[in-house]
C-alpha cells in the first residue's frame, strides 16, 4: 500500500512540475544584424557596381590599365579618349578635303556624273574578274563599295581639273621599256602601252597631292575640336 502511494505521488509531481524548455542558441552576429537598420538602396547599388567593376578589372585588366611606363600606368580610359580624338580628326579631315575638292570641281564645271562614276566602277569590276570577284576583293581589304564610289568620284573630279597636266613623253616610255628585259615585238608594244599608263598614273598621283595641298591652303576652313 505504501509503495502505491509513493508511486502515485511521484506521478502527481511529474504532472505538476512543468518541463523547462532548452533555449535556442542565438549567434551574436545574427542578433546584431537584426538590430541594424537596412542599408539605403543607393549603398547597395554602389556595392554591387563596385563588385562588378572589380570583377571586370580582374577579367579584362587591359581595359583598366593598358600599359606601364616607368612604373606609371597608362589607363584604358586614356587610350579610348585618344582613339576617339584620332578617329574624329581623321574623319573631319577627310570630309573637309572632300568638300574642298568637290567645291572646286563645281566652280570649274568638272563634277563627275553618276553615269561616269558607275562606268568607272564597271571598269574596276572587269579588271578584277567580274562584279563578284571585285566585291570579294573589297571585303578582303575591308573597304565598302560606298567608300570606293566616294574615292572614284573625287578621282574623276581631280582628273577633269588637272589631268591634262600629266603628260608622258615618248622618251619616258622608251626609258621604261629599255629598263625591262628583252621581249618580243608584240609584247614590247603592249609594254609601251602599259608603261605610258603607269607613268601617267604616277604623275597624276603626285599632281593631285600637290593640288590638294594648294586648294586646302586657299580654302577657308575652321575646325571646332
Amino acid at each position: 500500500m505504501a509503495a502505491r502511494r509513493a508511486q502515485s505521488k511521484s506521478k502527481y509531481k511529474a504532472r505538476k512540475t512543468p518541463a523547462l524548455a532548452t533555449p535556442t542558441p542565438v549567434s551574436f552576429s545574427a542578433n546584431l544584424a537584426s538590430k541594424m537598420p537596412p542599408l539605403p538602396r543607393w549603398v547597395s547599388r554602389s556595392i554591387l557596381v563596385g563588385g562588378l567593376f572589380l570583377l571586370l578589372a580582374i577579367w579584362q585588366r587591359d581595359w583598366i590599365v593598358a600599359a606601364m611606363v616607368n612604373g606609371k600606368p597608362v589607363f584604358g580610359f586614356q587610350v579610348f579618349k585618344q582613339m576617339s580624338k584620332d578617329y574624329r580628326t581623321l574623319a573631319v579631315n577627310k570630309l573637309v578635303e572632300d568638300r574642298i575638292v568637290l567645291d572646286e570641281a563645281a566652280k570649274r564645271n568638272a563634277l563627275p556624273s553618276k553615269v561616269e562614276v558607275s562606268a568607272k566602277l564597271a571598269e574596276y569590276e572587269e579588271r578584277y574578274g567580274g562584279a563578284e570577284a571585285f566585291e570579294q576583293l573589297l571585303q578582303f581589304q575591308g573597304i565598302t563599295r560606298e567608300e570606293v564610289e566616294r574615292q572614284t568620284k573625287l578621282r574623276l573630279a581631280m582628273e577633269k581639273m588637272f589631268g591634262n597636266e600629266a603628260t608622258v613623253s615618248s622618251e619616258e616610255v622608251d626609258g621604261y621599256v629599255l629598263s625591262m628585259e628583252k621581249v618580243s615585238a608584240s609584247e614590247s608594244a603592249k609594254q609601251r602601252v602599259d608603261a605610258e599608263a603607269g607613268i601617267r598614273e604616277q604623275k597624276l598621283t603626285e599632281i593631285f597631292a600637290k593640288k590638294l595641298e594648294e586648294l586646302k591652303a586657299a580654302a577657308k576652313v575652321r575646325l571646332f575640336f
